[in-house]
């Protein structure tokens, strides 16, 4: 006998096409794994630059823990301006470069207790936590929403 049958060629083809699939569903899975790090990363750089802030300026936190809607273009530029009216600004400015970085992404601060997580509305509870939470949320086309929590180490007391 000499040369292969029809029936050892369609074994083979579908040997060869299984192994396709499967490296295909995996190339799918590394893009997944890598959006998703990537967006952990940018969550991470984002609370490192909002504590970096509040270390700067401690009204920060007073105003990220209230949700202040402030200005990002207040005039503290050119001339001083309050620490209040600057934390204002400066929460407004950390938010929109959040949602810049992350899609339909938000930002809550707890600054005397954990951040806690009841389907798709955040509270802060549990007074008393040893450092204050800060909660970075966002959502990747239709999925779920990722969140991703940071626990602020102990320079970042807030006075209540």
């Amino acid at each position: 006998m000499q040369g292969f049958s029809l029936i050892e060629i369609l074994i083979a083809m579908t040997i060869l096409t299984v192994g396709l699939l499967g490296a295909a569903k995996l190339q799918a899975l590394v893009l997944h794994a890598h959006r998703d790090a990537s967006h952990h990363m940018a969550a991470a750089e984002l609370a490192g630059d909002l504590a970096e802030a509040m270390l700067v300026n401690p009204a920060l936190a007073r105003a990220a823990a209230l949700g202040g809607h402030g200005e990002s273009s207040a005039e503290c530029h050119a001339a001083a301006c309050q620490p209040d009216v600057l934390a204002a600004a400066q929460w407004s400015s950390w938010q929109t470069a959040l949602r810049a970085r992350l899609s339909a992404a938000h930002g809550v601060l707890c600054p005397h207790g954990k951040l806690l997580v009841s389907g798709a509305r955040w509270r802060c509870g549990d007074l008393g936590a040893p450092a204050p939470s800060l909660g970075i949320g966002w959502r990747v086309g239709t999925q779920a929403e990722h969140m991703r929590v940071f626990h602020l180490p102990a320079p970042f007391q807030i006075p209540a």
